[in-house]
Order: structure tokens, then sequence, then C-alpha cells
């Protein structure tokens, strides 16, 4: 045999016996490897997440609808006899207190028949005195004396009346407001039951807004009721008024919360949310980052218990801050997952890293609640999430 043929039948022999040795050192750690890889997945199933203990504190849960600022009484002082205006003693946007002149009218003939009717009184006062006298000599008889005290009786209305009709020539406020409108200038002529100004009471306000019918059981008379209006202010009062029936269009009900502005601050016309609480409930208070939503569609945290299994508890917002929201139907104590949520299920377990509970919730703080707001079909509902 020659050379290069026995070196290659060599080359051949040696890489075949290596080959072989391989296949057999594979085959004798696969239960090595096998074991190895199973305590990889084994570490790799167990996702390690951020967990925090949180107690439930107790908040006020409460009704929250639209509304705005009316006057408690707004009314047109209206003329309740004829004539000429001839002097307007107020203006628009003047301060009056009750029993204030307003506007005068002309007198006409009014003095002349003042004159006339206190004339004619006299008369009657002195034939009743004389009819009196002779009755009592038996000279005059009991129908005389009687149409002698119906005449004085007539002419004391008489007087009475033209006293009056002098008095209406003099419109005065009805109560302390102010002037909101003059509709009459000197010169016009009012007649009976025509307006000449407005008078509007701002000392007193009402915020008037519409309970939706799933929350008006919630709501009585007597109750107070916080006022956030637009423009920032802060206002309190009491439900004065709570309507027995339900308006056609929005099957809501009126109410009527009584606000004193005896400073003047607050101007009619604003609208705002009125807030009424109806009852406090135990809550827990969560960043927005911890709401989910299981597989139904249900708003809610995912939680882990004492043995380190994750849970999903389903949860109804009650009220919001700039910072988070308080939601029901959680634990007395819970540990709410954090962070990490996102990479596991309910019924999964983990490995739980407990952190702090932040230091700057308070309770105690304004909390704004979630904002009444009409749906497409007019009704008002509050929002609960």
């Amino acid at each position: 045999m020659n050379k290069p043929l026995l070196v290659s039948l060599v080359v051949v022999l040696l890489l075949t016996i290596w080959m072989v040795s391989g296949q057999i050192s594979a085959t004798r750690s696969t239960p090595e490897v096998e074991a190895v890889t199973q305590a990889e997945k084994k570490a790799t199933a167990v996702m390690r997440v951020r967990v925090k203990n949180l107690p439930s504190q107790t908040v006020i849960r409460e009704v929250v609808i639209q509304g705005q600022i009316e006057p408690s009484q707004s009314v047109f002082v209206a003329a309740e006899t004829i004539g000429v205006v001839s002097k307007i003693v107020v203006k628009k946007g003047q301060r009056v207190k009750a029993g204030d002149l307003l506007i005068e009218l002309n007198m006409d003939d009014r003095n002349a028949r003042l004159r006339e009717a206190s004339a004619l009184l006299k008369l009657r006062q002195t034939e009743h005195e004389a009819v009196v006298k002779l009755h009592r000599e038996g000279l005059q008889t009991n129908t005389e004396l009687a149409v002698a005290e119906s005449q004085l009786e007539a002419a004391k209305a008489v007087l009475q009346l033209v006293e009056l009709d002098i008095q209406h020539t003099r419109l005065r406020a009805p109560f302390a407001g102010v002037i909101n409108d003059q509709l009459v200038e000197p010169g016009d002529f009012l007649d009976r039951g025509k307006p000449a100004v407005l008078l509007v009471n701002d000392s007193q306000l009402l915020a008037v807004g519409n309970v939706p019918q799933q929350s008006i059981q919630s709501v009585k008379a007597g109750q107070t009721a916080r006022i956030k209006l637009l423009t920032g202010q802060q206002l309190q009062g009491q439900i004065s008024f709570v309507s027995a029936t339900a308006e056609t269009s929005t099957r809501s009900f009126r109410i009527e919360v009584e606000i004193d502005n005896k400073a003047h601050q607050v101007m009619a016309g604003l609208s705002g949310e009125i807030h009424i609480p109806v009852e406090q409930v135990a809550a827990h208070f969560l960043s927005p980052a911890m709401l989910t939503l299981n597989d139904e569609g249900e708003l809610g945290v995912k939680a882990v218990d004492s043995t380190n299994h994750v849970l999903f508890h389903a949860v109804a917002i009650i009220k919001t801050t700039p910072k988070g929201a308080w939601v029901s139907g959680l634990p007395e104590q819970v540990r709410v997952i954090t962070l990490g949520q996102g990479f596991v299920r309910a019924g999964d377990t983990v490995d739980a890293v407990t952190e702090t509970v932040d230091d700057d919730i308070d309770n105690k703080q304004s909390l704004f609640t979630l904002p009444v707001k009409p749906d497409p079909a007019g009704y008002a509902s509050l929002q609960t999430g």
C-alpha cells in the first residue's frame, strides 16, 4: 500500500472515532442539561413586581351636579295706577333699601279729587251727626239713620281710594336690593301693571341645579352643599328646596341651595358645580397607573396575597384628585402591584418587593369629585368610573 493512501485511511479513522466519542458524550450529558434548563425556566417563571401596602381611609362620597347662581328675589316693580313719569329717583346699579322711593308719577287731577273727597266726607259726617241726634229725639226713623250711615261710609271709601291712588304715584322698593334695569324714562306713560324697574335681591342667592333620578334619594332639604364656581370661588349653603316631581324633559329633580351673599362678592348668573355629600365610605387612594382592565373589561387593580399570588380586584371610582383617585371595592388592607402589573395575570406567582406608602396623601384635603355631565338623551348621571 502506497504511503498517501495509508495517511488518508488514518485520517478517516481518527475523524470517525472523534465523532462517535462526541455523540456518546452528548448523550451522557443530556439529563444534566435538562436539569439546568428546567431550573432556569423555574427561575424565570417567577416575575418580580413591586407592591405597596395600602390601608383604607374614610372619605365622603358626593353627588355632583352642574348648577348656576340665581338671585333669591327678582321682580319687576310695576305701576299700580296710570300716569306720566315725572321723576326717576334711582339709576341702574344703585342699591336701595326696602321702602325707598324709585319713581314718581305726575299727580294730574289727584289733588283736586282729594279735596273733593275730603269735602264730601265732612258733609256726610255733619249729616250723620244731625240724623243721629234727631233719631235719639224720635224725629228720624231707623231707615233714615241707616241711609245716613251708608252715605258716610261711602264717603270714607271714596277718600281712601283717592289717597291710595296718590300713594301709587310713588313707586317704592318692596325689598332691599340693586336696580338691575331701568325700563322707563321721564315723560313715559305708565299704565297699570307696566314694569318700570327690575329690582334684584343679591344679598341672598340660590344655587340651582338638577339631580339625576338615580341620586335623588340621597338628597334632602337641610343638607349642606358646597358650590365651586368657574371663577374659582368656593361657597357653602344649605339645600332649601327639593322638587317633588321630575322635569319631563330630563327626568331630573330641581334643587335650590341658599347662599348668604351679604358682602355682595358673588354675582348672579355664574355657573359651577354643586357638591352634595351623601355618605362616608371606606376607600383607597391609587395612582391612575395602578388601574387596569381585566379580560371582561372591568376596571380594577392587581394585588398580591399572603402567598404572593396575583389577585384582581374590581373597583369603583368615588373621587378623583390631581394626584389620583379614591376607589372602593378593595379589602381594608391590600398589597397593590405598583410596577410590573402589565406582565402578570391573576393566579400567577410573583416575587413581591414591598415599597413604602407615600406620605403626601391627605384625606383631609379638599377633594374634587367627578363632574356630572348630561348624556345624549339629556339625562345627568354621577360618573363613578
